[in-house]
């Protein structure tokens, strides 16, 4: 996709963030490619 810039959203702060951080994006681009369901998708349905 040219002209598409993707970065990782992160809300959660660790220790180890920086660390696991290229490995759960790696992961879940290799999801995309392979047209699996991304890791922790929240729904847009409100919850109240």
């Amino acid at each position: 996709m040219p002209n598409v810039p993707i970065s990782p959203h992160t809300a959660a702060v660790s220790a180890r963030r920086n660390e696991r951080l290229p490995a759960v994006f790696t992961a879940d681009l290799r999801r995309y490619v392979d047209g699996d369901e991304l890791s922790g998708l929240v729904g847009a349905v409100p919850h109240y």
